[in-house]
C-alpha cells in the first residue's frame, strides 16, 4: 500500500505494509499512523507505530513490540506521542494500555490501563459516591 497526500504519492509501493489511523505531527511535518507488516515468511503480521516525513516520504518505527496499536496522537509540543496497545488475545476492552512515548528517549510510559478481570465489576465511583469518569 501506498500513502498519499493530495492525490500524490508520499510513500513508496510496499506491498507488505498497510497504514491506518493517521495523525498529523504537532509541526505539521510528519504523518503518524498504525502500520501493518505483511512481509514475514511465516504469514506473522507485525503491528507498529510509524512515522512519514510529508518531506520525502520516509517511513521510520518509533514503536513495536505489542501486537495491536491504535490512535496515535502527538502532544502540542512534539515532544510526546501518546498511543493504545494491547496483546492477544486480549482484546482492547480486556487489557489495552494507554503509552505515552517520549520521542527524543524512546521511553515508554503506561499512563493507563492494565488487565481487567471481566468477572469483576466495574465501579464508576470513588469512595463518597462521586462520578470517577
Amino acid at each position: 500500500q501506498r500513502v498519499y497526500v493530495n492525490a500524490d504519492a508520499l510513500t513508496a509501493e510496499a506491498p507488505s505494509s498497510r497504514y491506518a489511523d493517521f495523525s498529523l505531527s504537532a509541526a505539521g511535518d510528519a504523518l503518524y499512523c498504525v502500520r501493518e507488516d505483511h512481509s514475514s515468511d511465516d504469514g506473522a503480521v507485525t503491528n507498529s507505530i510509524a512515522r512519514i516525513s510529508l518531506a520525502d516520504g520516509a517511513v521510520e518505527t518509533v514503536a513495536s513490540g505489542a501486537d495491536f496499536f491504535a490512535a496515535p496522537r502527538a502532544s502540542p509540543d512534539g515532544r510526546r506521542l501518546a498511543y493504545v496497545k494491547w496483546n492477544h488475545p486480549n482484546m482492547p476492552w480486556d487489557a489495552t494500555a494507554l503509552v505515552v512515548l517520549e520521542l527524543a528517549t524512546g521511553l515508554e510510559t503506561v499512563v493507563a490501563g492494565g488487565v481487567v478481570d471481566a468477572g469483576s465489576p466495574v465501579n464508576d465511583d470513588d469512595d463518597d459516591g462521586e462520578s470517577a469518569i
